[in-house]
């Protein structure tokens, strides 16, 4: 790529024309990525949820564990995709812990191990999912953000049961093997045998080495996030979590109850005229995605959505 912008720099006719060729360049060399991952089909997801260490109760204090069902991790994010701004969540009910509330002093509360499975995190569109996962959380092989070392302050020694309490969580929020120190803002109430608790923080992506996020003509995210958790635990000595999630994905639920226009009638017709071309078996692009069945291009809907209401395919035309 510096040889490119060398020799346009040498080149005697280098002009506003020469720059758009070379940021073309640049673009299809980006762009090749993305159209590589968008028409890659979706990673299958194990629910299977992470093991966190375990509290274990001390004098006076009853341990509560997280329900995992009722419970979930969420991520907010401002996005421009394709053009358009939005407010983006990514959420995922992959998350364990206990908690420990000793009811003669509450303000002696713990906080054990939190675990959370970032590689089941999901949002409304699956291209934006693999790329988080693939390129930003590497959580192909770092699965797991855990919350480590977490302590407990501003919390009164009584509460009245039933009535919320507010106080801080601090600690360190280990992404990708690395810790990184973090502070929760922090609501709770305890009613029978049942915790529910909100934590929420503010950090910058760029300090979790994990944004922001930048594909040049297509997609672009702010730095700051806001992470929440929202937790609801239960006594464990009448309660034992679940060791998997009993939920299909969200883009199961979508691909069985949305409604659409026909494949054959309307979706194939188009593909055919626009990619069929490049990308049956044998041709140029099968290398990336071979578009033979419905089947082929439903298992990339949403990538096939992005790449081309962006204009980043079709490509340009090279040819008649």
């Amino acid at each position: 790529m510096a040889e490119v912008f060398q020799k346009v720099r040498r080149h005697p006719w280098r002009s506003a024309t020469g720059l758009v060729l070379v940021l073309v360049a640049v673009g299809a060399f980006v762009g090749r990525d993305v159209i590589r991952l968008a028409l890659t089909p979706d990673d299958p997801v194990d629910y299977t949820l992470p093991l966190a260490s375990s509290l274990s109760a001390t004098a006076g204090e009853t341990v509560y564990r997280i329900d995992a069902e009722r419970s979930k991790a969420t991520v907010q994010v401002q996005e421009r995709l394709a053009g358009v701004g939005k407010d983006v969540e990514l959420t995922t009910q992959g998350i364990t812990g206990d908690i420990g509330v000793t009811a003669a002093d509450l303000s002696k509360a713990r906080v054990g191990e939190i675990a959370v499975d970032v590689h089941q995190l999901e949002s409304d569109n699956s291209l934006r999912d693999k790329a988080i996962q693939h390129e930003f959380l590497d959580s192909h092989d770092h699965p797991v953000v855990r919350l480590t070392g977490a302590t407990v302050s501003g919390l009164p020694a009584t509460v009245p049961e039933g009535r919320e309490a507010r106080f801080a969580i601090s600690g360190d929020l280990v992404v990708k093997d690395r810790p990184h120190p973090v502070r929760f803002d922090a609501t709770a109430r305890v009613e029978g045998d049942e915790l529910t608790a909100t934590a929420t923080a503010k950090v910058r992506m760029s300090d979790l080495d994990v944004g922001p996020i930048t594909k040049v003509g297509l997609v672009s995210t702010s730095n700051d996030m806001r992470i929440t958790l929202e937790l609801v635990a239960v006594d464990g000595r009448s309660f034992t979590p679940a060791a998997q999630l009993a939920k299909a994905t969200s883009q199961q639920v979508r691909s069985t109850s949305a409604a659409g226009p026909s494949f054959k009638e309307q979706v194939g017709p188009l593909l055919a005229a626009n990619c069929a071309s490049c990308r049956r078996s044998g041709a140029a692009g099968a290398d990336s995605w071979t578009f033979d069945t419905a089947g082929d291009a439903a298992d990339v809907a949403d990538g096939l959505a992005v790449v081309t209401s962006s204009g980043y395919m079709p490509p340009w035309p090279a040819s008649d």
